[in-house]
Formats: C-alpha cells, structure tokens, sequence
C-alpha cells in the first residue's frame, strides 16, 4: 500500500533523510490547524520548498507569493511568513535545506546558501521544470515509502543548481534574474497584479472545463489583454499552465496509486483517455501507464 501525501504530517525541521550537503523533509498543515497562518514560521534555516498545494505566502518583507506545483520557494535564513489556504487542501510540501558540509563548501553553491543563510538575498520562486517535477515527485514518494534513493545527494545538488541558477563550470549568472520568474522583480506592476490575479484563478480551477473568455470575464478584462498580460509576465500561455497544472496533479495522484486512468482524466477536465494520455506523453515524454509502471 503506497503511503498518501495526504495521510502524514511531519514536523518542518525533521527531515525524512539526511545526507552529506541536504536534509530533505516533508511538512503539511491542514487548514483546520489552530495556528494554520504561522506554524513552521520562522523557518530558522535557509529552505528550498516544493509546494504541493496552493497557498499564498505573505513574508515579513510584505511580499506576496503563490505557492503551488509551478514553482520553487526558496526562503532565507530567519524568514518569518504567514500563510493563507486557497483551498481545504492546506499546506503540503517536500522541502529541502542544507546542511552545515555545504554551508562550508567553497563552491558557488555554497555561497549561494550562505548569501541565504546571511539574508542578503529576499524570498523568490523559481519555475520547476516537467522533468524536475517529476524527478522530485518520484524521489519523494520512494523517501516516504522508505525506498533507497540512489544517487541523492548528487541529484538534489544538481535540482539545486538549476534552481539557483548556478553553474560550477560557467560561474554564477546574473541572480537579479531569478527574479524574472519571481513575482517580486517583474517591472509592469498594474501587468504583474493582473497576471497574479489570473495564476491564482486558474490554480484553484484548472481541472475545471473553463474557456479564456470565462477566465476574463472572472478577472474583468478582455481575453486578449490577460492572455498578452500573462504571457509576458510568466512566459507560458494560460493554456499552458492549465495542462501543466493539471499533469502534475495526476502525476501525485498516479504515484499514489490511481488505478483508473478514464476516471482521472475527466476529473482533471480530459474530455478523453486518449487526450489526457498524450498530453501527459508531451509533458512528461511518458504515458500515465508508462509513469506508473516505472514507479512501481
């Protein structure tokens, strides 16, 4: 029996596995939770967290973010936060922090944590990539089961350096930049309100059979300054997004053992089997049965 995400609640700072640069961990929060806004918050070590739910996060800098399975947060040494639920989901996720051997490596990666450690850099998320998406996805659902995870620490050093945007042969890129797929570094702000306000629209209803005009008409503009809106300030479609959305939630739901495939492509707005299958196929290069098969 394959253990639910949803079934467990671990404490922020208690990682499921441990290895020589990452202590890697698993947190949820139900809405209901008595001290839902601020638990886990401050977080008292840099975290890189990979949201399985949607919720927005309001940081003590006041910045806003949204958090869901688009994006990366990475959070400061010391932040403190406050959570808001979207959704009866709450807030899920898989995070990942460094450990002190990294802190104390002289690669750039180790300076970025300790840039973070130090907060001389403020909260961002960064896009998640399908593959990494599913690469994650697959890794957590093995630590949760209590599988071996081969090549761990290798594999969330690389996740990591992606994210950050650092790159050991080619030096550190412009970290400005990791703003341009944050909320918090986009120019247009009347454009970045707008586009934020479209991204959490279509987060809490991506699996439902919606058109773009109906998107419109709930954020009161014409479909084709959001789409031109959106675009801009997130680089993908609303369409895109939606698909994207709407694979990896039947990613979590295929590794937690979702047996009919029919069933799973009309709850996530698949008018067909046959549709929902090669979406997933140009997503992820892999049929649902395929991914289900491997994981298993």
């Amino acid at each position: 029996m394959v253990n639910s995400f949803f079934d467990r609640r671990y404490k922020p700072n208690a990682p499921i596995v441990q290895t020589r640069h990452f202590k890697i961990g698993e947190f949820h929060a139900h809405t209901g939770h008595l001290n839902f806004a601020s638990v886990a918050a401050p977080f008292d070590e840099v975290h890189c967290v990979f949201p399985s739910c949607s919720i927005m996060i309001e940081t003590d800098a006041g910045r806003s973010l949204l958090a869901d399975r688009s994006w990366a947060l990475v959070y400061p040494s010391g932040l403190d936060y406050r959570r808001y639920g979207l959704n009866d989901g709450g807030d899920h996720c898989m995070w990942v922090s460094p450990t002190e051997a990294l802190y104390r490596s002289q690669t750039l990666l180790g300076e970025y944590c300790r840039m973070l450690q130090r907060r001389a850099m403020e909260p961002f998320r960064a896009a998640v990539p399908n593959a990494m998406f599913l690469e994650l996805r697959a890794i957590q659902y093995a630590l949760i089961n209590e599988r071996q995870v081969i090549g761990l620490d290798r594999r969330m050093w690389r996740i990591c350096s992606i994210l950050f945007g650092v790159d050991e042969s080619k030096g550190m890129g412009d970290w400005s930049l990791r703003g341009g797929i944050s909320v918090d570094a986009r120019s247009d702000a009347g454009g970045c309100a707008l586009a934020d306000r479209v991204e959490s629209y279509v987060t809490l209803r991506y699996a439902e059979p919606e058109g773009l005009s109906d998107v419109a008409r709930a954020v009161g503009v014409s479909t084709e300054h959001m789409c031109r809106v959106f675009r801009g300030a997130f680089g993908v479609t609303i369409h895109q997004r939606i698909l994207q959305l709407r694979m990896r939630r039947a990613v979590e739901r295929l590794l937690e053992g979702e047996r009919g495939l029919t069933e799973l492509a009309l709850d996530l707005g698949f008018n067909s089997h046959a549709h929902f299958s090669a979406t997933m196929r140009r997503s992820f290069g892999y049929t649902p049965s395929q991914i289900r098969a491997m994981l298993r």
